[in-house]
């Protein structure tokens, strides 16, 4: 819909939105001089200096009697629309439920029943009740607004929903100015239009005299396919308008696709996947970062746990130590013998004890010992033990007999 606006300058122009001043603002005083001062550039234009006599908000009678005798047009004019009885019951009738149909056409992402995933869907139309009334009633704050509209899934499906429904989805697609986001599936392909920069040439030579990688990425463009809008739909995106979007998942591309090593590629590309492997390896060790879990300290060793005992005046984490030790000494054995008469093919291993803190178990403190398996050399001939399935033990057992083997 397309709105004329009378401008502060009395000067018209078009625009697509357009919001009317609250009562709320009306009562501000800083409004009520800007249009004090709209009123009279208007009357000026109008060659109406002295403003005209109100009472209350509506004009004076007299006046409209001195434009009914005056004024032959105005006149006619008013004459017709108050003897129009189709336009004064139309008028009567207008309620925001039944003409204002704000959501309608709109085209977002929906949910999408029960634990489904949300679906692109598009506002056909507002649901009304057997006497044909819109069904409950619309209100200025989208969230109390309880109208009923019918949605068209992407899939063919409808649903009713609610417009606070569509109001709460809309806003959370959306950013401060209207636009609205997507979300991102996958990179399909890519191509140029022959004017890109070569590898032949992907230096420059500075004043000074130093090479410098040429940092270009015209001529490029990426087939990005979107997630859950339009069908999984996919559009050309230029890779300069990409830069600061999706960065690993292009650099990714450029390495599968082969084409890391062009210049609109190699400047940036070697850069991104080192930060995301920092990113990942920094990840991996934040337990070790971690100090305290639900506000109390966690120690890392078992000469820590002695410094926190006399800290906090108390024995928790020493009582769980003793607890796994209790637990795990049966595994144990004492070797009483000399050193050389150890069997050739032994390894020492260390151990060590890792602590935490069960929330559901009124914050008790727990102790495990595990072993430092990682710092074993592993046999040359590595042997496991696993569960043997029904099937192979009946076959292993079928098969001598149909041979005349003897276990």
């Amino acid at each position: 819909m397309l709105y004329y606006v009378l401008t502060g300058k009395c000067t018209v122009i078009s625009c697509t939105t357009a919001q009317r001043a609250t009562n709320l603002e009306l009562e501000v005083d800083d409004n009520k001089v800007l249009f004090k001062e709209f009123n009279q550039e208007v009357r000026r234009l109008l060659g109406q200096e002295k403003p005209q006599q109100d009472i209350g908000d509506k004009p004076s009678p007299e006046d409209w009697a001195e434009f009914m005798e005056f004024d032959e047009d105005f006149q006619e004019g008013f004459s017709n629309i108050v003897s129009n009885i189709d336009i004064k019951e139309a008028d009567e009738d207008f309620t925001p439920e039944v003409f204002d149909d704000t959501y309608l056409n709109m085209e977002l992402t929906l949910p999408n029943g029960d634990g489904a995933e949300p679906a692109f869907a598009r506002v056909t139309k507002q649901l009304r009740n057997a006497n044909g009334l819109p069904i409950d009633t619309a209100h200025d704050n989208p969230i109390l607004d309880s109208r009923m509209y019918e949605v068209d899934y992407q899939d063919g499906h409808k649903a009713a929903m609610a417009a606070n429904a569509i109001a709460q989805n809309l806003f959370a697609q959306v950013d401060a100015e209207g636009n609205c986001h997507v979300l991102f599936d996958e990179i399909i392909d890519h191509c140029t239009n022959g004017k890109e920069l070569k590898q032949q040439d992907p230096f420059l030579t500075t004043r000074s005299g130093t090479r410098q990688q040429r940092e270009t990425t015209i001529s490029w463009e990426i087939l990005v396919q979107w997630k859950e809008w339009k069908d999984q739909s996919t559009s050309w995106i230029a890779l300069k308008d990409m830069k600061d979007s999706f960065p690993v998942q292009r650099a990714e591309y450029s390495v599968r696709a082969r084409i890391s090593q062009e210049p609109a590629f190699a400047w940036w590309v070697s850069f991104v996947r080192k930060k995301r492997n920092r990113i990942i390896t920094k990840v991996k060790s934040k337990y070790w970062v971690c100090t305290h879990k639900f506000g109390i300290r966690v120690p890392k060793s078992v000469a820590k746990t002695k410094r926190l005992h006399q800290a906090n005046s108390d024995t928790l984490w020493w009582d769980a130590i003793c607890k796994e030790a209790k637990n795990v000494r049966i595994a144990f054995e004492e070797f009483e013998g000399d050193v050389s008469a150890i069997p050739p093919g032994y390894q020492e291993i260390r151990c060590h004890m890792i602590f935490d803190i069960k929330m559901g178990e009124t914050f008790r403190r727990k102790a495990r010992m595990v072993a430092d398996g990682h710092r074993t050399e592993t046999p040359a001939a590595l042997t496991y033990s696993s569960v043997v399935s029904r099937d192979s033990v009946l076959i292993a057992l079928t098969i001598p007999a149909l041979n005349d083997l003897i276990f």
